[in-house]
């Protein structure tokens, strides 16, 4: 039941979508004076999301929930997870800068923040059972080592480049399979209102 739970806010591929807009705003804002735009935008999916699923889910499939965490717990396993990427990404630097430009600088860039993405993916993944969220694993680590080893230098821009193809990678990715997910669950979803001696909503 629990496991159920967990794989139902992510079941219509809303959650997918707007994860793809909210990596497509890093993108386009990333390295710019409108890099705050990532913050908004995030703020403001946050705020459409339940919105959303409202509108489109709870009158197909219900709604289901578990106990939240306690903030301060999920703050603390996120801290400790960037800790933790960050670290092996630096010992990398620090193995690699004695071999001059290919490997040094901000070589290391891409694979960072493909592994720091890669960590939410991987607690859906083993959480909700839901497979595609081992793909977009895959994509992130996967996508982030290959950009990472095919970067000429390890100047700034050149690694900052990198990471904005990784972004449009992951948000096109979590774009159409959130689009084909969504229209997949409204497929086979149809509304349902009052019928019979009395009213019910599918899944309530």
């Amino acid at each position: 039941m629990a496991k159920a739970a967990r794989k139902h806010p992510f079941e219509d591929g809303i959650a997918e979508i707007l994860i793809g807009v909210l990596l497509a705003t890093g993108a386009l804002t990333l390295l710019s004076r409108w890099g705050f735009m990532m913050l908004l935008a995030a703020m403001g999916l946050n705020w459409a999301l339940p919105k959303l699923r409202d509108r489109w889910v709870t009158p197909r499939a219900g709604s289901a929930s578990l106990p939240q965490d306690k903030p301060g717990r999920v703050l603390a396993g996120m801290f400790g997870y960037g800790l933790a990427v960050g670290g092996a990404v630096l010992v990398l630097h620090l193995l690699t800068r004695g071999f001059g430009a290919p490997l040094g600088g901000y070589r290391w860039l891409p694979l960072f923040v493909g592994l720091f993405l890669a960590g939410g993916f991987l607690y859906v993944w083993r959480t909700a059972g839901l497979k595609r969220f081992g793909v977009y694993l895959a994509a992130s680590v996967g996508g982030g080592l290959l950009l990472t080893l095919a970067m000429q230098d390890g100047l700034r821009e050149t690694a900052y480049g990198e990471v904005r193809k990784l972004l449009w990678l992951l948000a096109a990715l979590f774009l159409v399979t959130g689009a084909v997910t969504l229209a997949g669950f409204i497929r086979r979803n149809p509304v349902i209102g009052e019928t019979g001696e009395g009213s019910a909503v599918h899944g309530q």
